[in-house]
């Protein structure tokens, strides 16, 4: 999926969105488009019926990313395949029982540690806007809440070791998305690198068969690759949503809002990519088998009267998710924390950031 078209139109919607998803004028449905002059034919899907129904079908696929990856790599003669196997090895990029095996995975992990981890976030998130009301309220707005989700990070990674934390840093580097559907070779590479470094610094531990030891490698550095930059944009949305508001209503938004709230109307994850293995007809568009097709979550989770327990910010159908119930829980700590410390920020002060029209969302801190 290379067409001018198609990622014009793409980062059009992208950039026009605003902090709260739940804002935009225009019907969802009324967005969706097809490009029919390039092979294979892609389709952009907005609206809330569209997307669940391809969600809900098996018959649509995974989208090869890592076949796109392995490509860029050979044809400029780049090094990137630490991303290519991470991408290979990821349950967002699989289908079937493996799939589910590894969802199975992630879920076993998490759910043994959710209730220490649950004490330990809220820890963290005191001790986060503690340091940020006293003495001063920093001048970023992004301060608020990318140090609290890096700790955050660093936390569930040294439950596995001290290796995977100290080496989270170097993992997380640029924050460059790498189920980007278009991506910039030297970044592309950079990033490559900074995950090679990771998997090396986990080596250090050894006791494991190699092959177990990358399979384990590869789990860890999903939350460094795909965990970190959602979270931060769900919670970097809210903040800037926040500094559009009066000091009142600042305070009760603040106080009303849920971690489901807050990732629905924040929507962290602009959009994902389905590919057809069969004829289908989608809310009146014709898609054929081989097609690709990408799925707007934010417009889809505000079209047709949707709310927080309808969202699809996390995606739906076969691969919801698996990191949902991790990420409300940081989330949760974090807004606990925010509404016992909101007061005391200097909200006025705060600089924002300019967002990013990546596949998710990010907001770079805009310079003094």
């Amino acid at each position: 999926m290379q067409t001018l078209h198609v990622y014009q139109y793409l980062m059009s919607l992208v950039r026009g969105r605003g902090h709260d998803a739940a804002l935009g004028s225009e019907s969802p449905a009324m967005l969706n488009r097809s490009f029919r002059d390039e092979t294979p034919h892609v389709h952009v899907i907005c609206s809330n019926a569209g997307c669940l129904s391809i969600l809900r079908d098996a018959s649509f696929v995974q989208p090869k990313i890592a076949d796109a990856v392995a490509e860029i790599g050979r044809h400029l003669q780049l090094d990137v395949h630490t991303v290519e196997a991470f991408l290979r090895h990821n349950p967002i990029q699989i289908d079937s029982e493996p799939h589910s095996a590894r969802r199975r995975l992630f879920l076993d992990e998490y759910n043994g540690q959710c209730k220490d981890l649950a004490a330990a976030f809220r820890q963290l998130a005191e001790s986060h806007f503690a340091r940020l009301c006293a003495p001063a309220s920093p001048a970023d707005a992004n301060a608020l809440t990318e140090p609290y989700v890096d700790d955050a990070l660093r936390t569930i990674l040294q439950t596995h070791g001290s290796q995977a934390a100290a080496h989270y840093d170097s993992a997380r580097g640029n924050g460059y998305a790498v189920f980007e559907y278009i991506h910039p070779p030297a970044r592309l590479a950079e990033k490559s690198r900074q995950a090679a470094d990771f998997l090396a610094g986990l080596a250090e531990d050894g006791g494991e068969p190699a092959a177990d030891r990358q399979a384990h490698g590869f789990f860890l550095l999903s939350y460094v690759l795909q965990g970190r930059d959602p979270l931060a944009g769900g919670l970097a949305a809210f903040v800037h949503g926040l500094l559009e508001l009066g000091a009142d209503e600042r305070a009760a938004r603040i106080e009303a809002t849920t971690a489901k709230a807050l990732f629905w109307h924040g929507a962290p994850v602009n959009y994902i990519g389905r590919v057809a293995t069969q004829a289908r007809v989608v809310d009146g568009i014709e898609i054929g088998a081989d097609d690709h097709i990408l799925l707007m979550l934010p417009w889809a989770s505000h079209d047709s009267g949707c709310t927080a327990k309808d969202s699809l910010a996390f995606g739906g159908g076969l691969h919801v998710c698996a990191g949902q119930a991790l990420a409300l829980t940081i989330a949760e700590a974090w807004l606990w924390a925010l509404k016992q410390h909101h007061r005391h920020i200097d909200w006025a002060g705060l600089k924002p950031g300019r967002a990013l029209p990546v596949v998710f969302r990010q907001y770079r801190s805009t310079p003094a």
